[in-house]
């Protein structure tokens, strides 16, 4: 997927080929790639905007890109309800990224049954990973689109993932994906450091390549919660619902701690790549908190999220240790373009009436619980969830608290009114 790209802070065409192959992208500053799929059983293709799209499967061989065998194809979005995809809030350029090498492991969360897809939507030049569960009983039902916390890869989702499969028919779910922001996981590396507008910006239009089509129920986890809030600030219209894993705030801003930690943090992860490029960190892992990305190893998080978060933690090109420095750098700028989105919104209510559910580990402390409550009054139609048990690491530690969140949040939605939002 070679190609030089400019993206500019001027208007953006949703524009593309409709070539049946994989292409390679000119200079260009139009929406426009390819999709690439795998999975551990046979697929078939699926549609996207201005693009060819690559469905890779173990039991399929033919000439490709994909190292796994592919079929190719292209057709148009049919997703009628997708908002206008906006320009980025900056201009940067850019050369798309060469394959990682030595290459990623293949995408895989649970040892046995893993009926996953990983999509690599590969939206203004940069591919982003996509990995979805789909449920066979249900035709229509709720996209869930999950977001980590930093620095996590997908990977931390799949406990909860493993918990919400057998219920996803009773609660309404079509299919629910998790998704690496750029440099985490098996997506493209970002070429400067994105805000969270930048990540929501090229999710949507990855969403749209797809042709997975809105309103969604997103969830975030710490970090996440931005993410997922960012989404619903800008794009009321595209979310049916959303939960938040004792998630991030814009309290953050004015949060000591955080005024303290920043720095810290980007020296640690400095020193983490210093050690990988010599070899060394793979022998200290030992000495990696959990709360810093490094995968506890226990049994509510399925073996596949372990091994492989693991490997793309060391890997030698630093995809991973770079993103969540690059990310570090930009923390408060996100949270600003929110608190400023939500202020500009002028609306007593700035997440109108999406309906909501918090979940809160008390053991943040009161200051943290308060802010909380704070982040649950920006919709009218919200719930509170406290937590004495578990502590911030709750997809970890108890991913199947996550179902009943989401099982109070289905109840909220089936109980209130529509969301009142348009295109804005």
């Amino acid at each position: 997927f070679a190609g030089t790209y400019s993206i500019t802070s001027s208007s953006i065409s949703t524009t593309g080929s409709s070539s049946t192959s994989t292409s390679t992208s000119s200079s260009s500053s139009t929406t426009q790639g390819t999709v690439t799929s795998t999975s551990t059983s046979s697929t078939s293709t699926s549609t996207t905007t201005g693009g060819s799209v690559v469905t890779s499967t173990s039991s399929t061989t033919s000439t490709s890109t994909s190292s796994t065998g592919s079929t190719t194809g292209s057709s148009s979005s049919t997703c009628t309800n997708f908002c206008p995809i906006p320009a980025p809030s900056f201009s940067y350029s850019f050369t798309s990224p060469a394959d990682p090498s030595p290459a990623f492991p293949t995408p895989q969360y649970f040892a046995s049954g893993d009926t996953g897809v990983s999509y690599f939507p590969n939206y203004d030049g940069l591919k982003l990973h996509i990995r979805c569960y789909s449920n066979p009983s249900l035709t229509t039902g709720n996209t869930v689109i999950l977001d980590s916390g930093l620095p996590f890869m997908s990977t931390a989702w799949g406990g909860f993932i493993q918990a919400l499969i057998p219920q996803m028919t009773s609660l309404s779910v079509k299919r629910v994906c998790a998704f690496d922001r750029h440099g985490y996981g098996w997506s493209d590396p970002a070429p400067v450091a994105f805000d969270m507008y930048e990540n929501v910006r090229r999710l949507r239009g990855a969403l749209k390549m797809l042709n997975f089509c809105p309103p969604y129920v997103l969830g975030g986890w710490s970090w996440g919660s931005i993410g997922v809030q960012t989404y619903a600030a800008h794009w009321p219209s595209e979310v049916k619902g959303m939960f938040t894993i004792d998630g991030s705030d814009v309290g953050v801003l004015t949060d000591p701690a955080w005024t303290f930690s920043l720095p810290f943090l980007q020296d640690l992860f400095s020193t983490y790549i210093t050690e990988n490029n010599n070899g060394t960190l793979a022998s200290n892992t030992a000495s990696i908190s959990n709360f810093y990305g490094w995968m506890i190893d226990i049994p509510s998080v399925p073996a596949p999220c372990v091994s492989n978060s693991h490997t793309l933690f060391l890997h030698p090109q630093n995809r991973y240790l770079t993103a969540t420095k690059q990310e570090l750098s930009v923390f408060m700028q996100s949270a600003d373009h929110l608190k400023q989105t939500y202020l500009d919104s002028g609306l007593t209510y700035p997440l109108r009436n999406i309906p909501f559910v918090v979940f809160t580990a008390t053991s943040g402390g009161t200051d943290w619980t308060n802010r909380q409550n704070t982040l649950a009054s920006l919709s009218s139609q919200s719930q509170h969830i406290l937590n004495d048990v578990v502590d911030h690491l709750v997809p970890l530690k108890i991913p199947s608290i996550i179902v009943d969140v989401y099982t109070a949040l289905n109840t909220l939605m089936s109980t209130s009114s529509p969301v009142t939002a348009t295109c804005l």
